[in-house]
């Protein structure tokens, strides 16, 4: 159950990612500076509210400023996972199921 909810989370952040980019412009809600990196937590209201919220995660390095790629999910055995996906924006709202094999 822990993994498809990961994995759930990490299929709408990329959703809500793409969307992000036809986006009105985002306000951070919080930013976070560990390491080398700073983290930022972005919406279009600059905050959360009850119910359904779209979200970006931001990662850039602190020294330049410029995106970081961090990497992808980690699984730790192979499976097929269920994963959920829902989108309510400019092409408008659904929601579809894939099942996706870890190798």
């Amino acid at each position: 159950m822990h993994r498809r909810n990961v994995l759930v989370v990490c299929a709408t952040l990329l959703a809500i990612t793409a969307a992000a980019a036809w986006a009105a412009e985002l306000k951070p809600i919080t930013t976070r500076k560990t390491k080398d990196l700073v983290i930022t937590l972005s919406s279009e209201s600059g905050q959360w509210t009850q119910g359904n919220n779209a979200f970006v995660l931001q990662f850039t390095s602190a020294a330049t400023t410029q995106p970081v790629d961090v990497g992808t999910v980690n699984f730790p055995d192979s499976g097929t996972r269920q994963v959920t996906v829902r989108w309510d924006g400019p092409a408008g709202k659904g929601s579809t199921k894939l099942s996706v094999p870890v190798r």
